[in-house]
């Protein structure tokens, strides 16, 4: 659905992109993640048609942005980190305005906004000023605005920044609801977030991919085999002696009370670990198994 080809951005001295390449598949969600100033509200800007590439190409459904620009706008709904919403207007009258912008036929306003407004709950406040929104709020106004002319592509960049708690967890569901009739790419610094909602991830580092695919696939090649994290009231060179005379135990590394220990891709005990910390009279506090994070392989890439 959406093809980034050896894309690269340069202003003035600064290369904001390098050469990245990428896909996005059909009816599929991807994360586009990295530090400040990585590049990627600028290739978001580059697919949407808002800034031209220095090198490069981006394929829209099949279609180059730089040479056919309105159909491939047409396929895309864009939430920029900002949303672009007019306070002395009331929802509705804004998504009105909007269908304008966006050439739909005027027989279809009507149902283009009635949808846009039950896909992002937004029944309650339809008629209030923009004014008079809270900040959740304003990100779903933002949201619907990009679903009018029901785009197959949405492009939201940090959509759930300066929400709380609870508006993040609303928001996030609305999203995931959308995963199912939208391709979304998504920005976003909550690497929770990207493990709920996406299905793909792209991290970026100073304009260059540094990890790409499937998101179960990077988090399997992160952390083969499995780990395991025991916690215990006091840690012996005995107690690590045995443990490291396990079967399958690769490594076994200590934080505080914590001890992780890598094992191989077949093991799949935790009751072989009880033993030896009973015998050593460590106190067994917690054990569990340890799955990567996508904290750990953002770390790991972005390390420099």
């Amino acid at each position: 659905m959406i093809e980034v080809q050896h894309l690269s951005k340069k202003f003035v001295d600064n290369w904001a992109l390098q050469d990245t390449s990428w896909k996005l598949g059909t009816r599929r969600s991807m994360g586009l993640l990295g530090p400040n100033g990585a590049g990627k509200s600028t290739t978001m800007k580059i697919i949407t048609g808002l800034l031209c590439a220095t090198d490069g190409q981006v394929l829209v459904d099949g279609e180059d942005i730089f040479h056919h620009p309105v159909a491939c706008k047409k396929k895309i709904g864009y939430l920029p980190e900002t949303p672009p919403l007019y306070d002395d207007l009331n929802v509705k009258s804004y998504l009105k305005f909007v269908c304008g912008l966006k050439s739909v036929p005027t027989y279809h306003h009507t149902s283009q906004m009635d949808l846009a407004i039950e896909k992002m709950n937004l029944q309650s406040v339809a008629y209030k000023p923009i004014s008079d929104l809270s900040k959740g709020f304003r990100q779903r106004v933002g949201i619907a605005q990009a679903l009018i002319g029901d785009p197959p592509i949405l492009i939201l960049d940090e959509p759930s920044v300066g929400l709380d708690p609870q508006q993040v967890f609303e928001l996030r569901k609305v999203i995931i609801a959308l995963k199912t009739e939208h391709t979304i790419l998504l920005s976003t610094h909550v690497l929770t977030e990207v493990q709920e909602i996406c299905d793909d991830v792209v991290i970026l580092d100073r304009g260059q991919v540094k990890a790409q695919g499937a998101l179960q696939e990077i988090l399997s090649q992160m952390q083969p085999g499995h780990s395991i994290r025991i916690q215990v009231q006091k840690i012996t060179k005995a107690l690590l002696t045995d443990l490291n005379e396990i079967s399958g135990v690769i490594s076994i590394q200590q934080d505080g009370q914590w001890l992780e220990v890598r094992c191989g891709q077949n093991f799949d005990r935790l009751d072989i670990f009880v033993e030896p910390i009973l015998k050593n009279d460590s106190g067994l506090l917690a054990i569990e198994k340890h799955h990567a994070r996508l904290e750990d392989v953002f770390i790991e890439v972005t390390k420099e």
